[in-house]
């Protein structure tokens, strides 16, 4: 046993090999053990690292999930419509918000965004496209096609996107609807626009100005209505331009202006030089809106009133020799009967004297004056349009020349006369010796204006005025007009000097050389000719003026021809009834009309008049004044060419208010001025009796 042992051990010994083996194996156990141990703690931490890899990727995932669910929340639920484009133009992506911005609920997947692109724009929007791929983002506002043709305005924006090697990959595009705001603008727009074509194409004169009065804006109407282009107004005030007379009042509104912001102060009248030097007057409106932002100035508003002004001044012009007219016309009634008896008397005591008596050369001095006086209430009834008129249809033309020779020797040598004149105008209504007497006033007026001589030109046109052109001629209505100009080379007039001149016993002679009748006397035989008188005059530049009669249809009558008759009536006894209540001018017509030959049976009024002829059948002419107490003298007239159609009618009467109520007197029936002449007043009744027997002057 021993000996089988060999070296291990003594039969005694511990290292057997029983316990060799037992020891190595739990050895081997223990390593086995250890090792698997190692390997169980290895597994379990790459177990639990997996576990958590997985965990963390699954939360990753989640989270993934989450921020995709919320981005395509944000991206369908946005308030822009979103698209994703590629390479081919076609849409890869698009949120709902562009569905409703097209109009579909469909896929717009696959489809193309311009297809919905107006036509108008799509080049617009292609032209971009090299840019975008260059990698240039782009904006555009363009209009957008509904399936059901209305349209909807978009704000496109589009912007590239790359790979990640820095390819072209495609566009993104986002779309806002701006149809609200084009519609805004558009409504801003049409608004700027109507507010700009009042502002640039109304008649008032807009404009606004700094604090210290200097134009910045200047609408148009300024421009025309002023003549000073929008440079030559720009940085100057307004006081500038501004009348001297005015300029006071207008620094009072502009100061008021000022202290009370927002509240308008009104100029009604204010005058501004033209740029061709003379006046325009303005009625302006100015507001200090210099705090309001949206204006920041003073607002000046401007109306024209020149034309309105000049009617204003026309019409209390018109209404003071009215008033003047009116006493004028009273007191020439008057004056009238006084001058008759004067005129009367005066040639019966000359009858009764003879040239050779001592005392005729004082009488005939008496009778100039009566005369002259005559002339003068001649001119104060013209003025007050109360002169009696005897209107016949006349050329302008014949008047004109007929009137040139006694021109020329009233104007004198020194002053040529040139007449243009043409005989193929219409005639015109007018009372010729009244219209003599214009004309030669206008001549006489056109003398004192060339004292160093000159040319003085009368010519006849034809003008017809419209209703578009009626403003431009004053008082003057529309219709066709015969017009006589009468023009000189003379000192001319300035303003101040115009605005009167047709005003009674105004003149520039010096005293004692004229009445400052003769232009009123003008204008008012024009007034009741039915025409109008107009001036136009430069200080040293002459002055013209333009009677504009109305037009008449038919030919002109002839000038009747002074007939010399002797002073008695011879044959047969004729009785003249007298109807007149002025006790003087009555006396002296019958004592006139008696020394004639012939019998007369005087009245003082028209229904004592009526009552004779009534009654009596030898009254071969009936002469009667037009102003009679009760019954006017022309309804007298009227009334006896009822009741005896075949009596002659002579009317004697110096006053056309005499006649109120009537047109002008019958064209058929025989008129005397007062105050007449005793030749004149035989004259007259030899004509109304028509073709009686005639004797020599007793």
């Amino acid at each position: 046993m021993v000996a089988q042992l060999g070296w291990f051990a003594t039969a005694d010994s511990f290292w057997t090999v029983r316990s060799v083996s037992v020891f190595g194996t739990s050895i081997l156990i223990l390593a086995l053990l250890a090792m698997a141990f190692w390997r169980y703690r290895s597994i379990s931490a790459i177990a639990a690292d997996l576990s958590r890899t997985l965990s963390e990727r699954d939360a990753a995932r989640d989270l993934s999930r989450r921020e995709e669910e919320r981005f395509r929340t944000v991206v369908e639920t946005a308030y822009e419509g979103i698209a994703m484009i590629d390479v081919s133009n076609c849409i890869s992506f698009a949120n709902r918000r562009l569905r409703d911005m097209v109009g579909t609920d469909d896929d717009l997947v696959g489809r193309s965004l311009w297809d919905f692109v107006d036509e108008d724009y799509r080049a617009k929007i292609r032209d971009g496209l090299s840019r975008r791929k260059e990698g240039k983002a782009d904006t555009y506002e363009v209009m957008f096609r509904r399936p059901d043709g209305t349209g909807v305005w978009i704000l496109l924006s589009v912007a590239p996107l790359r790979s990640e090697d820095g390819a072209y990959a495609g566009l993104v595009a986002t779309l806002t609807d701006i149809s609200a705001r084009v519609r805004a603008e558009s409504s801003l727009g049409d608004s700027e626009r109507r507010y700009r074509a009042l502002v640039e194409h109304g008649s008032d004169l807009i404009s606004t100005l700094g604090a210290d009065g200097r134009m910045e804006y200047q609408s148009p109407a300024v421009s025309r209505a002023l003549g000073f282009s929008p440079d030559q107004l720009a940085g100057r005030t307004s006081f500038e331009f501004m009348h001297p007379d005015d300029q006071a009042e207008a620094g009072e509104a502009w100061e008021k202006m000022l202290a009370h912001p927002g509240q308008p102060v009104r100029i009604p009248f204010l005058r501004i030089r033209h740029a061709d030097g003379s006046w325009r007057t303005l009625s302006v409106t100015i507001t200090n809106m210099l705090s309001d932002p949206a204006v920041a100035a003073v607002l000046s508003n401007a109306e024209d009133v020149t034309l309105e002004s000049e009617l204003e001044r026309q019409l209390v012009q018109s209404q003071k020799q009215e008033a003047v007219g009116r006493l004028a016309g009273g007191i020439a009634h008057d004056f009238n009967n006084l001058l008759t008896v004067m005129r009367a008397q005066t040639d019966l005591l000359l009858m009764e004297m003879g040239p050779l008596h001592p005392w005729s050369t004082d009488v005939v001095v008496i009778q100039t004056a009566a005369d002259r006086a005559a002339t003068l209430t001649s001119q104060l009834l013209s003025f007050s349009r109360e002169q009696v008129l005897r209107p016949r249809l006349v050329s302008l033309g014949e008047t004109v020349r007929d009137i040139s020779g006694l021109l020329e020797r009233v104007i004198g040598e020194d002053v040529r006369i040139r007449l243009e004149c043409d005989d193929m105008l219409p005639p015109v209504l007018v009372d010729p010796p009244q219209l003599e007497q214009v004309l030669l006033n206008l001549a006489v007026n056109a003398r004192d204006a060339l004292p160093q001589g000159g040319t003085l030109t009368l010519s006849t046109s034809e003008h017809t005025v419209g209703e578009a052109s009626s403003d431009q001629f004053g008082d003057i209505p529309p219709g066709r007009y015969v017009v006589i100009e009468v023009a000189d080379t003379g000192v001319g007039m300035d303003k101040q000097t115009m605005a009167r001149i047709f005003d009674p016993f105004f003149t520039t002679k010096e005293r004692g050389k004229g009445t400052g009748l003769g232009l009123a006397m003008a204008y008012g035989f024009m007034r009741q000719t039915g025409g109008a008188i107009h001036v136009t005059s430069e200080a040293g530049d002459g002055t013209s003026f333009s009677l504009w009669f109305p037009a008449s249809e038919g030919e002109p009558e002839p000038r009747p021809q002074p007939v010399s008759r002797p002073f008695r009536v011879a044959g047969a006894t004729r009785t003249v009834l007298v109807v007149e209540d002025n006790d003087s001018v009555r006396r002296v017509i019958i004592k006139t009309l008696e020394r004639a030959g012939l019998v007369v049976v005087s009245v003082i009024e028209a229904t004592a008049a009526l009552e004779v002829i009534a009654e009596r059948d030898d009254i071969d002419l009936m002469l009667t004044d037009l102003g009679l107490p009760g019954m006017s003298g022309h309804e007298l007239v009227a009334r006896v060419r009822v009741t005896h159609p075949r009596l002659p009618i002579l009317i004697a009467s110096g006053y056309a208010n005499e006649s109120a109520g009537s047109d002008d007197l019958p064209a058929d029936i025989p008129f005397i001025q007062k105050p007449f002449s005793v030749e004149g007043l035989v004259e007259a009744v030899h004509n109304a009796l028509g073709d009686s027997p005639l004797e020599g002057v007793e």
